[in-house]
Parts: C-alpha cells; sequence; structure tokens
C-alpha cells in the first residue's frame, strides 16, 4: 500500500463507529448506484428491485488475548496500539478475529450487505433478510439486548470467513479502489 492509501486506510480505522458505518453506506451507495433512503429504518433504497437496503462495517482486528483487570489495565492500554490489530486479508482463517454484525433489524430491510474492513483489502457480502435466520451456520441470535425484541446480531469469524466467503461475497475491493471511486 503507498503512503496515502496507507494514511486513508489508518484514518478510517480510527474513526468512531457511526463516522465508520457511513463510510460503508456511502460506499455500498457508489457501488450498486443505490438510492437514498425512504426512512430512518433502513440505509439505502435499491428502486431498480424496489428493496431496502441496510449496510453493516466492522474492522476485522485480532482478538484481545487478555481480559482487562484492576491489574493490567494500564498495561493494556499502553499495548494497544491500533494499528498492530488489522488482521490481513490472507491471515484471515489463521488469526483469532470476532466481527459483530449487530443492531440487525431484519424487517427493515430485505437485503443486508455487511463489508469486512481487513488490513489490505475490503470483502464485501451481500444476505437476505429471510436467510439470515434460515442458514444455520450463520448462527443469527434474534435477541441482542434482554427485552430487545426485532433486533439481532450474527458473528463473522475465522472460523466461519469461508463459509460467508463460499456462499454470501459479493466482491473485494482495495483501499485504493475505495479512494479512486470518489475522485474525479
Amino acid at each position: 500500500m503507498n503512503g496515502r492509501v496507507e494514511t486513508f486506510r489508518r484514518g478510517l480505522f480510527s474513526l468512531h463507529t457511526r463516522r465508520f458505518g457511513a463510510i460503508g453506506e456511502i460506499f455500498v451507495q457508489a457501488i450498486e448506484n443505490f438510492d437514498a433512503p425512504e426512512s430512518i429504518f433502513h440505509d439505502l433504497i435499491d428502486s431498480m428491485n424496489n428493496e431496502r437496503i441496510e449496510v453493516k462495517c466492522s474492522r476485522v482486528l485480532t482478538a484481545n488475548s487478555e481480559t482487562i483487570t484492576v491489574e493490567n489495565f494500564s498495561q493494556q492500554c499502553l499495548n494497544n496500539d491500533p494499528d498492530s490489530r488489522p488482521v490481513n486479508y490472507g491471515d484471515r482463517e489463521t488469526s483469532s478475529w470476532d466481527c459483530n454484525i449487530q443492531q440487525v433489524k431484519r424487517t427493515e430491510f430485505s437485503r443486508l450487505y455487511y463489508l469486512l474492513f481487513f488490513r489490505d483489502r475490503i470483502s464485501v457480502f451481500s444476505i437476505r433478510s429471510e436467510e439470515i435466520a434460515r442458514d444455520s451456520a450463520i448462527n443469527y441470535s434474534n435477541k441482542q439486548h434482554k427485552n430487545n425484541e426485532g433486533e439481532g446480531q450474527f458473528h463473522v469469524t475465522n472460523e466461519n470467513i469461508q463459509h460467508h466467503i463460499d456462499i454470501y461475497h459479493f466482491e473485494d475491493y482495495t483501499y485504493a479502489q475505495l479512494i479512486e471511486l470518489f475522485e474525479d
């Protein structure tokens, strides 16, 4: 990765959650030529197919090896260099990581795009709302929080990534391609 692209990637990875998610929405809107949403309950509209689209994004980072405790919290903070944790795509099955695709409200969309941001590429996946619950390998939980109905989650990990690639993979992009998509 050249310096400009690497600086972009590091900046992207440092964005707070909502801002990070907005980048994913803008990206999917551009690659699929979707329209702006009609309500606050979904992210985009596929006008050609009259479908509501939801977009979820996650950074692929190596799992933390220790729980934070009173005894180690200071060292845990010192050791948490955010640039040392992104996983390369080639290490997707050998590094331990867990991307939680959460706040999934299946009744609010027809299709979900979920993007996994590896160190060296962006993997885009697409799944229909009904497939999320039907595919037992997704391991979808329709409860995310106590007393929370209609909102669930599923995890993409080093242990099940191949299933997602085999069935729901849409396309891979480099960070340079993401940048170029929006340059004149």
